[in-house]
C-alpha cells in the first residue's frame, strides 16, 4: 500500500528564521525555535488525511562552520 507524503521545508516555512546583524539564519537552539502561525493545525490536517509528514532542511550554516551539525540536530 502506498502512502501519501508531504515534504515541508523547515526554516522560513514551518518555523521563523532569526535575524542577527542584518542577516537571516536558522534557529540554533530550542529557545530560538518558533513555529509559524497555523503550522500545527495544518500539519494535523494532513496527518488526519493519513499523510506522512517529512521535514527537510538544508543548513548552510553547518557547511560554513558557524554551527555544529549536532547542535542543529537538537533543534
Amino acid at each position: 500500500m502506498q502512502k501519501k507524503a508531504i515534504f515541508l521545508d523547515r526554516d522560513g516555512v514551518i518555523n521563523k528564521t532569526i535575524f542577527k546583524m542584518g542577516k537571516e539564519r536558522a534557529p540554533y537552539t530550542m529557545e530560538e525555535f518558533q513555529l509559524l502561525d497555523g503550522v500545527p493545525e495544518t500539519v494535523m490536517k494532513f496527518k488526519a488525511q493519513d499523510f506522512l509528514i517529512i521535514v527537510v532542511t538544508n543548513q548552510p550554516d553547518v557547511a560554513r562552520g558557524w554551527v555544529a551539525r549536532e547542535q542543529v540536530d537538537l533543534v
